[in-house]
């Protein structure tokens, strides 16, 4: 049986092509273009190996609290669970997302028996 863990760390950061970015900005295509090229874009910006032009547009503050829930499959990966807690708590807090609670949840990725995790997900106040 294939052992393993889950982490979530969701950051509402939106990847567009440049092309979409300009038709959301108001701007023309080749003016944005020309902004990346330049490197006068407003917000981050980065070619592709093939060319492609994406745009990485802010996250939006978080409205709620900012919940980490971490998952192992079974209990003897407990020093894996710790582990994945620190990194969740330290990535939130890079992006300065200010960690309220911390959920963590031993049991199979198999089946869909995440008591925690669905109890996390209905819940309105978690970011």
């Amino acid at each position: 049986m294939n052992q393993s863990s889950s982490a979530f760390l969701i950051c509402y950061l939106d990847r567009v092509k440049l092309s979409e970015w300009a038709a959301r900005n108001g701007v023309h295509y080749q003016t944005a273009w020309a902004w990346a090229k330049e490197g006068r874009m407003p917000v981050p910006v980065r070619q592709t190996p093939s060319g492609t032009w994406l745009v990485d547009e802010p996250a939006p503050e978080a409205s709620g609290r900012v919940v980490a829930y971490c998952r192992v499959s079974s209990a003897d990966q407990k020093p894996d669970l710790d582990r994945q807690v620190a990194r969740v708590v330290q990535g939130a807090t890079g992006l300065g997302l200010p960690v309220a609670e911390v959920v963590t949840e031993v049991g199979s990725g198999v089946n869909g028996r995440r008591c925690k995790l669905h109890r996390l997900l209905s819940d309105p106040r978690a970011a």
